[in-house]
């Protein structure tokens, strides 16, 4: 006797959830990472517009690679799952780039303990 996991349905339904959820994760990414980086540029502008840069160029490069190595895949499920969870690890390792590139923009720009769009032309903070 089969075990009920195994029917083609059931297996339809837990990648279609794991997909699903994949989306939500990346928008809550998407959020975090956002305002995350308006505290380094100091400007949701351009915080925003770097996210969506990164998120394009992540999704242009995944296509790009998946093309070349479709057809060699054997079992596409686990390798779903395998980048699902280098998504997560690089996910974990934002924050932690994010203070990096914080402090690396601080000291190229003076330093300044809050960031440049909080200063007026003259460095006096508004």
């Amino acid at each position: 006797m089969k075990s009920s996991i195994r029917t083609p349905s059931a297996v339809f339904v837990a990648v279609s959830l794991c997909f699903f959820l994949s989306g939500f994760a990346a928008l809550l990414y998407q959020t975090a990472w956002m305002r995350q980086l308006s505290t380094v540029f100091g400007t949701s502008e351009l915080a925003v517009a770097t996210v969506l840069a990164a998120y394009m160029a992540g999704l242009t490069l995944g296509a790009s690679i998946a093309a070349r190595v479709m057809d060699r895949i054997r079992r596409p499920i686990l390798t779903y799952g395998i980048l699902e969870a280098a998504i997560a690890i690089s996910a974990i390792a934002v924050p932690f780039m994010l203070q990096l590139a914080s402090i690396a923009y601080a000291s190229m720009f003076g330093g300044l303990p809050q960031p440049v769009g909080m200063y007026d032309p003259l460095g006096h903070f508004v």
